[in-house]
């Protein structure tokens, strides 16, 4: 079996008291689990406990996840003088809920090998509860689903050069370069890469660029692998996709700036004649994007003037 089936969710797991819940919204909270999702399990009142979270710097997104599926809890803490969110569920009956909705859908190999860990301490802790199988699917994202636009909420990056006005290296006799220079790229926690390249088979990037990297608040040999995509027909696809299934939390602000970057490279080409343009552009595509963070509509100035 190569695609998502939400049957046993749609029967046991959706509370009664819930609007049905859409086949897109769940493949995609599949691939935001999958991300930034976590299993934990520990020992107190005498039995295993477990817990499932989503961690996040959004809390319109984790109370969204809530109100949708109609239970758990969404929690502030602190981390590093920051604020982060947690939605939260730990108690039996919801456990089982999404046991439900992950049972045979997970794609990642270290998300099925906690889940398969987690489902034995649930049947064990609940011996009069009916045993759960084990569902041994192996579904696979696909462009017609949600689960990529929700990996991509909790690992993607929508990046560019516009915090520097569009300075882009040098002319040969030394002069400033402006022009636009776009990235995306996703980012996989876990050390296989093996998602990273079904990712850019799936978008037929013609150079698929895999790299590792590093970062300085984790110690010893731990990497972390990274696609990038750095063509406009890669931009294209990955687009066209994301206009279909949508980024759901704030990094929706970000992708529209990509989306509006890109389109102005296809109308007007990548570069800009003077630093001033360069500069005005900048400013209309922060201005833009503040103006979406702040009122959640599409701002004052139109795609024209970019």
């Amino acid at each position: 079996m190569n695609t998502f089936c939400f049957k046993a969710f749609q029967a046991y797991g959706k509370p009664e008291h819930c609007s049905p819940i859409s086949e897109t919204f769940l493949s995609w909270l599949i691939g935001f689990f999958e991300g930034d999702g976590c299993i934990t399990q520990w020992r107190g009142k005498g039995k295993r406990r477990i817990r499932i979270s989503l961690d996040q710097k959004d809390p319109a997104l984790l109370y969204s996840i809530r109100s949708t599926l109609g239970f758990g809890v969404v929690r502030s803490y602190q981390r590093d003088n920051e604020t982060y969110w947690s939605y939260i569920v730990e108690d039996q009956k919801n456990i089982r809920r999404w046991v439900y909705l992950l049972n045979g859908n997970l794609v990642l190999k270290a998300r099925k090998d906690q889940f398969s860990e987690m489902l034995q301490t649930l049947n064990c802790n609940n011996p009069i509860e009916e045993e759960i199988v084990l569902q041994k699917n192996h579904p696979l994202p696909s462009l017609n689903d949600g689960w990529l636009s929700g990996f991509f909420e909790a690992e993607c990056g929508f990046d560019g050069n516009f915090t520097r006005d569009f300075q882009n290296q040098k002319y040969a006799d030394g002069s400033p370069r402006y022009a636009i220079k776009l990235r995306f790229y996703v980012t996989q926690k876990l050390m296989d890469p093996t998602i990273l390249r079904y990712i850019g088979e799936l978008f037929e990037l013609p150079k698929i660029r895999i790299y590792t990297l590093q970062t300085p608040r984790t110690p010893g040999p731990f990497f972390y692998y990274r696609l990038e995509v750095n063509t406009g027909a890669g931009h294209d696809s990955i687009i066209r996709y994301l206009q279909d299934f949508p980024i759901r939390g704030k990094k929706r602000h970000s992708f529209q700036r990509f989306v509006l970057l890109r389109r102005r490279q296809q109308t007007r080409g990548s570069r800009f004649e003077t630093p001033r343009m360069a500069k005005r552009t900048a400013r209309l595509i922060n201005h833009f994007v503040h103006s979406r963070e702040q009122k959640e509509t599409l701002g004052s100035f139109s795609n024209d003037e970019l």
